[in-house]
């Protein structure tokens, strides 16, 4: 969650709300580089799902499949937020 609070510009109390805030670092990436932007939002979404799938508590579940799921899932948003990090620096 802190990872969409960042990128969103929202504080913790605002929950699972997936709505930017005006000034937000997502809103101004929307405007410039819109397939960047939702291909890094689908994969932080697809994380958190994967992420709160993994039966807890981590420590006695690390070689179930949901975490090499969630794995991969957090390898991807690494590469989507890459990208538009690159965009960002052009």
């Amino acid at each position: 969650q802190s990872c969409r609070h960042a990128l969103y510009g929202l504080t913790p109390d605002a929950g699972n709300n997936a709505t930017p805030a005006a000034k937000s670092l997502i809103a101004y990436t929307l405007v410039k580089y819109p397939a960047e932007t939702a291909k890094a939002q689908a994969a932080l979404e697809a994380s958190l799902l994967a992420i709160n799938a993994m039966p807890k508590p981590f420590v006695l579940n690390f070689q179930d499949p949901k975490v090499g799921l969630a794995i991969k899932a957090l390898e991807e948003l690494d590469e989507a937020l890459s990208e538009l990090k690159s965009k960002l620096a052009e």
